[in-house]
């Protein structure tokens, strides 16, 4: 070749274990060692996760940080991006799962109103756009708390005015009164997710993410019960109905209180980081790309960021790669998909722990066996 070979990585999370961002340098160590003359770039993607707002100040985004409260209403810091007249959300920051540890996870009780406060502070900056990252959540308030902490107010059945906003509390929901949303007119809320899940049923908030998040079986069914009547009085303030609209049961049903509540479009999220980081302008500079995350399965295929590059890369022309920690699809079926191949650190690990305390170590030495078929791929 006249030119070295060009390897773009562009990977999620290993959730729970590493950011996308380690994944990535992790994998370039270990390519860099077996090709040397590679020129290897990172992009670091997040289809609405964690890193979808804080990977941004890497692409000219300013980061602001301010107080709000978590998911448990305790005191934290949390932060958001804006570049020109747009503002990007983590939901991750005010409300994620991450922050609480597993035994103190309390899935009745937590709310979004701390992500609220984080839509506030960003509102008052009066951007055009406000873009909310909605993965990594630890509520199933159906968004009430975010709209309360924009100014609606909530009462009971008695009409007395409620102040908490998780599904042990909507359950007394009787009315809310949107009219002081009317504030923020002129700013354009969108919900990135990478689901499409409604907001109830098999298939909806509770059931499919309440475990997730800490829920047994009967919290499952009380969760199930409050987002109906949150559903139920939400769509007669706005006479409108949401609760099937494809991914309205993101976030715990954020997305479904936001597209309702303050007219939110819902996005994709990984299209919308692309947008955001010019992805697709990385993908034509390479000659293969790397894509990955920590788990490939049914869902990947459905919305994920790792489906999302390859979609990219496909319409470019590029190869392209995918890296997982385990994966319900064979390499077989990887191929089918259009996948250049794919390899995981569970391929390489003694045991499952070892591929989770050690993840950093196997991505290296999975670097380091892609780097001849890579480097071959770039040169066809």
């Amino acid at each position: 070749m006249s030119r070295r070979p060009r390897i773009l990585l562009a990977v999620d999370k290993f959730k729970g274990c590493l950011s996308g961002r380690d994944v990535a340098e992790r994998l370039r160590s270990g390519l860099q060692r077996a090709a040397p003359n590679a020129e290897i770039r990172l992009h670091p993607v997040a289809d609405g996760g964690e890193g979808f707002a804080t990977e941004l100040v890497r692409h000219g985004f300013a980061w602001r940080r301010v107080g709000v409260h978590d998911a448990l209403g305790r005191p934290t810091a949390a932060g958001f991006a804006t570049r020109g007249d747009t503002a990007v959300i983590e939901m991750a920051e005010a409300a994620g799962l991450a922050q609480i540890p597993l035994a103190k996870r309390r899935p009745l009780f937590a709310s979004t109103t701390g992500l609220g406060e984080l839509v506030v502070a960003a509102a008052t900056l009066r951007p055009a756009r406000i873009l909310i990252g909605a993965g990594g959540s630890a509520t199933s308030d159906g968004g009430a708390g975010v709209l309360a902490a924009l100014g609606a107010r909530l009462f009971t059945a008695n009409g007395c005015v409620m102040t908490s906003f998780g599904p042990s509390a909507l359950r007394e929901v009787g009315s809310v009164d949107l009219s002081a949303l009317a504030q923020w007119q002129g700013i354009a809320v969108e919900v990135a997710t990478d689901v499409t899940s409604p907001l109830l049923g098999p298939a909806g908030a509770a059931a499919v993410f309440g475990p997730q998040k800490g829920a047994n079986a009967d919290e499952v069914l009380l969760i199930e019960s409050a987002l109906t009547r949150w559903a139920d009085v939400l769509e007669a303030a706005t006479g409108a109905v949401g609760r099937g609209l494809p991914g309205a049961g993101a976030a715990g049903g954020l997305a479904f209180g936001l597209a309702l509540g303050m007219g939110a479009r819902l996005v994709d999220g990984l299209h919308s980081f692309a947008e955001l980081t010019d992805l697709r302008g990385a993908i034509s500079w390479a000659d293969v790309v790397v894509t990955g995350e920590g788990s490939l399965d049914a869902q990947t295929m459905s919305g994920k960021a790792p489906y999302g590059v390859l979609r990219i890369a496909q319409a470019a022309g590029k190869p392209c790669w995918v890296v997982a920690g385990r994966s319900d699809i064979s390499e077989g079926e990887a191929r089918q998909l259009g996948y250049a191949g794919s390899r995981t650190v569970l391929e390489m690990a003694p045991s499952v722990r070892s591929s989770f305390q050690d993840a950093g170590r196997w991505l290296e030495r999975i670097g380091e066996r892609l780097a001849t078929e890579l480097v071959a791929e770039s040169e066809v």
